[in-house]
């Protein structure tokens, strides 16, 4: 009696064991079809049963790592890939899993040894040339990453992706010739396709190859790929190639398919504003405000169409608005200074050029303009010392010693006054005012031949003012 229970225990035993088995089949067969479909959290939760019932399916736990590796939790991945290349020290397709997750963290150097691991144990495996390319390529290592490129190519020769990439890692190298040649080889692979038409217009405008990159993109758009974005793409390679035009055309064809695109109708105004259509330019500024209405950048733009119309009183309201929005933009307080300055209100000019220095102390610019200011106020040690700090910030500013150097005439300090024209002119020996006030100071100091001289140059350089100083000291 007892052998018979015992025959109909095991039986029992063994029948179950089975139908966990199945169990587990099936559960892992629909895990891999949910992976498949990219839904990466269903197969997780498949997966889990699996593995709490056996943590030595390696199978299970290798799909559960690519499938947390593809919802990016990247840290969990590796931990399950390190249980699967514990139970199978020779599963190349762990090691490379290993290493995707270790570039997704951005551990690349860790990725490479993964990645190497792997392709010892499978040659063969064309992607995981195509990774170690990418993890070399983010150490900029981009002699080895061509070369693993090249790997890809060999195993891959009809397939798009690997002469893009070698074609970057060349751009990188510095070898455009090559990286054209390998786009180029790309466009003519059969699995071409829009996206990877608009990547390669998008790379090549990074690198300032604006006319290959309009080539790319409208290849793009032949392949109607999200033609709205790439006519956007596209107009700024225009707008880089001065082509303001064609840029424009782009920016309207983008608005045709998106009229709630602000930042297109503010590039689009910048390109009028370039072209000096200022109402066409303060018209799309308008419509940007519409659409974003917190953005200080639109106010400000819209202010500097204005200001060039001479509204200045409109110009003001925006370059306000732009503050209030974003208080630290220091160039709204440099154009209210302009403004200003336009409108003989100095010290409200000064008072809105040092708000700017406060804000960005080492831009040239702002204390030249502020001098200009303190001049017209007769603050002459004032302008002095602005000229001064701008020379000191940018010792090839000859604007600045020219100034300085006039200032030194109206304080009587004419061998100064010189030694800024000369200055000036050592900077830009076609700077005609500054042959022109140093022949002057120079005739006044008794130097007849060499300030004659000097009149002489200014008139050679179009200074026609220059001539009837020559006929009243320099001819006998």
């Amino acid at each position: 009696m007892r052998l018979k229970s015992l025959f109909i225990f095991l039986c029992i035993v063994f029948k179950s064991q089975f139908i966990l088995s199945q169990n587990f089949d099936d559960l892992l067969k629909e895990a891999k079809s949910r992976a498949d479909s990219n839904n990466y959290k269903g197969a997780i939760e498949l997966l889990d049963k699996i593995i709490y019932k056996n943590q030595s399916n390696s199978e299970a736990l290798r799909l559960r790592a690519y499938s947390k590796n593809k919802l990016k939790l990247f840290k969990e991945a590796i931990s399950d890939y390190n249980q699967v290349i514990e139970l199978n020290p020779l599963s190349s397709i762990a090691f490379y899993g290993r290493g995707n997750s270790f570039a997704g963290l951005e551990k690349y150097k860790e990725a490479i040894i993964d990645y190497d691991k792997a392709v010892i144990l499978n040659y063969n495996n064309n992607e995981i040339y195509l990774n170690r390319a990418q993890a070399k390529s983010r150490l900029k290592d981009f002699t080895e990453a061509k070369n693993d490129c090249n790997l890809y190519i060999i195993l891959e020769p009809n397939k798009s992706i690997g002469y893009f990439r070698r074609g970057v890692n060349n751009l990188n190298l510095n070898i455009p010739q090559e990286a054209f040649n390998d786009f180029e080889k790309a466009n003519n692979s059969k699995d071409i396709n829009g996206e990877l038409n608009s990547t390669i217009g998008t790379v090549l405008s990074d690198f300032n190859y604006h006319e290959k990159a309009i080539l790319y993109f409208s290849k793009s758009l032949e392949l109607n790929y999200k033609k709205n974005e790439i006519f956007i793409r596209r107009a700024f390679s225009k707008s880089k190639i001065l082509d303001y035009r064609g840029s424009i055309q782009d920016y309207t064809s983008s608005l045709e398919l998106n009229k709630n695109n602000f930042e297109a109708f503010l590039n689009r105004g910048l390109l009028y504003y370039e072209l000096k259509d200022y109402y066409a330019a303060i018209s799309d500024f308008t419509k940007s405000i519409s659409l974003k209405q917190n953005y200080n950048i639109a106010y400000f733009n819209r202010s500097l169409a204005k200001y060039k119309l001479k509204d200045y009183q409109n110009a003001i309201s925006d370059c306000q608005n732009s503050l209030k929005i974003n208080p630290e933009y220091f160039e709204a307080h440099e154009l209210l200074g302009e403004i200003y300055f336009e409108s003989k209100k100095f010290n409200l000019s000064i008072f809105h050029f040092s708000k700017a220095i406060k804000l960005e102390p080492n831009v040239s610019e702002l204390y030249f303009n502020r001098g200009l200011s303190k001049n017209e106020l007769k603050d002459f040690k004032g302008a002095i010392e602005d000229y001064s700090k701008a020379i000191s910030i940018n010792p090839n500013y000859d604007d600045a010693f020219y100034n300085r150097g006039n200032i030194k005439i109206d304080l009587k300090k004419y061998n100064e006054a010189i030694i800024d024209f000369d200055k000036t002119l050592v900077i830009n020996p076609n700077y005609s005012k500054a042959y022109y006030n140093r022949g002057n100071m120079k005739i006044k100091l008794g130097q007849k031949e060499s300030g004659c001289l000097d009149l002489s140059k200014a008139g050679e350089l179009g200074l026609s003012v220059a001539y009837l100083a020559i006929r009243n000291f320099c001819n006998n």
